[in-house]
């Protein structure tokens, strides 16, 4: 990743607050919310410093924001209630960001691309396509 070590330090320090407030609040719409920050805090980041691996996280984790976001409000609104949150999404969520805090710290773009692959299975979970994947075993967050 091509931007100045104190943005990836500010990006790094960030996604760690924000899984520091995830795994304090058992509400799960508030979660969401602390998770929409990581999208957040990349966007005003490479509006001060473009890069195309900063752009692709922040696509990656503002799909996954909505796409697991879109699962919360229609097992709210008790709409489709047989795909379920997986147990584990959260844990799961939480320990992918600290993993891409670390590897945005680093520069280590390979393990960033699969950390964002992990993020988005993750997010998939909440699709009935994924949540049947996930149910048998073939998609493991």
């Amino acid at each position: 990743m091509n931007i100045q070590g104190n943005y990836k330090k500010i990006i790094a320090k960030e996604f760690r607050e924000i899984v520091v407030k995830m795994k304090d609040t058992k509400d799960l719409s508030e979660k969401m919310y602390f998770f929409s920050a990581t999208y957040g805090v990349v966007s005003r980041v490479f509006n001060l410093e473009f890069d195309p691996a900063l752009v692709f996280t922040h696509f990656v984790l503002n799909a996954a924001g909505s796409t697991i976001n879109g699962r919360l409000l229609a097992l709210k609104g008790g709409q489709d209630n047989v795909v379920k949150i997986p147990e584990d999404l959260f844990d799961s969520l939480q320990k992918s960001i600290e993993k891409l805090a670390e590897n945005i710290e680093t520069g280590n773009k390979d393990e960033l691309l699969k950390n964002l692959q992990k993020i988005a299975n993750i997010a998939f979970t909440t699709t009935g396509n994924g949540y049947y994947l996930y149910q048998k075993g073939m998609l493991k967050i």
